[in-house]
């Protein structure tokens, strides 16, 4: 966790201030004994991770024994559904993930890392449909990420004709984004 991102939670939890011990820490190497956690949340980390099997391990290892771990929020982005259909764009934006450091099809891959850490698993999936006003909200910070990190990839005009066509969906109120997102329960 970066400095800014503790300082922002703090401010969103202020009222919760006396209540909260902040620590920083790494996911793969977290600064607490072994069993100290009957339960365990983490949310969209994994995705984040290069090995997330290592990062499951480790929060099995602060686990008490008959404790939970719940991961909820890992998506599989390569088994999203972009409507209308752009396979161009969806590995644009797979290929964009994978730059910023993602494993895009993380979601996919929760009940077999949960078994393989040692954990009884249990996994649902929630396939997330973005709202129209989301996807308005979320369209210049998607773009403005593709182009940084895809320049290598396509040229400007190319990238430019994609986008293009992509607001002219949205504009119609005919685009669709769904984004199937995993949720894991492990019990030790």
């Amino acid at each position: 966790i970066k400095d800014d991102m503790l300082s922002i939670a703090s401010r969103n939890l202020q009222k919760y201030e006396d209540d909260i011990n902040w620590i920083q820490g790494n996911i793969l190497q977290l600064p607490f004994e072994n069993e100290s956690f009957d339960l365990i949340i983490i949310g969209f980390v994994l995705m984040w991770l290069d090995s997330a099997l290592d990062g499951i391990k480790e929060l099995v290892r602060v686990l008490a024994p008959e404790g939970i771990l719940l991961l909820y929020g890992e998506p599989d982005y390569t088994a999203q559904i972009i409507y209308p259909p752009n396979d161009e764009l969806n590995s644009l934006l797979i290929k964009t993930l994978k730059t910023e450091g993602a494993q895009a099809d993380i979601g996919r891959k929760l009940k077999a890392l949960l078994v393989q850490a040692g954990l009884k698993a249990e996994i649902d999936l929630l396939a997330q449909l973005r709202s129209d006003e989301q996807l308005r909200n979320e369209f210049e910070a998607e773009w403005e990420l593709i182009f940084k990190t895809s320049s290598d990839l396509y040229n400007i005009k190319q990238l430019e004709k994609m986008r293009d066509k992509d607001y002219e969906n949205l504009k119609k109120g005919i685009k669709i984004n769904c984004v199937p997102i995993f949720y894991g329960l492990g019990k030790k």
